[in-house]
């Protein structure tokens, strides 16, 4: 009897300690380990939200570079146009025959009478 209560007492201390870690892991170190968990996934949530947003971004600055582009060539354009207009008018021969230059008669003076108002002149006083 007298070997058999000594390792029962030992495992009775054995089993609090057992007990006692148990109830460190689960109360302290899981519930940390948990919040850590869920941190890690807040990381990985908000890293995919803002890869998302900065596609999107790029995406609305390719669009809006394309569009300036555009504009700018349309601008080009039209002014190569214009150019090309002012060239080819340059370069066309004026046929004096073939305008119609025709004078017109010339205008009647029309002379305005002067008003019969008379303008009267307040002297200054000093």
């Amino acid at each position: 009897e007298k070997y058999e209560r000594p390792k029962d007492d030992q495992k009775e201390e054995f089993n609090t300690w057992v007990s006692n870690m148990y109830v460190f892991f689960v109360n302290t170190l899981f519930h940390a380990y948990k919040r850590e968990e869920a941190i890690k996934e807040k990381i990985r949530e908000e890293r995919l939200r803002s890869t998302a947003r900065a596609q999107q971004r790029k995406k609305e600055d390719d669009e809006l570079e394309a569009r300036l582009n555009m504009f700018i060539l349309r601008e080009e354009e039209a002014k190569r146009q214009d150019d090309e207009v002012d060239i080819m008018v340059i370069k066309e021969p004026v046929d004096v025959s073939s305008s119609h230059l025709t004078l017109d008669p010339p205008k009647e003076d029309v002379t305005v009478s002067p008003s019969s108002k008379t303008i009267t002149s307040k002297k200054k006083k000093k």
